[in-house]
């Protein structure tokens, strides 16, 4: 619940950065490439490099409960595949 909340707090304060847990992130990738779904995502090129760049998607993986729910909810899964798709648009919009 503190992340949520420091997260929220991020979002409405302007200029300000949550740091990001690397070794939690990272944990949380081993975990989710365990699933076919996501291992699908991961190996695909043009996504790959998101896992590493984009921020608001490291921020994502970070939370344990947003985790939990990739690995238990396909409509969490949909979600986040439509999340990624934004993040490669706005990526691929700031070169």
């Amino acid at each position: 619940m503190f992340y949520f909340f420091q997260f929220l707090s991020m979002l409405l304060t302007p200029g300000s950065t949550m740091p990001l847990d690397t070794e939690r992130i990272d944990k949380h990738i081993s975990e989710l490439r365990k699933y076919d779904w996501f291992e699908e995502l991961y190996q695909r090129t043009e996504y790959h490099r998101l896992f590493f760049v984009r921020k608001r998607l490291r921020l994502y993986l970070q939370s344990a409960w947003r985790t939990r729910q990739l690995k238990n909810s396909i409509r969490a899964q949909e979600k986040f595949i439509e999340f990624l798709n934004k993040e490669l648009k706005r990526s691929s919009q700031e070169k």
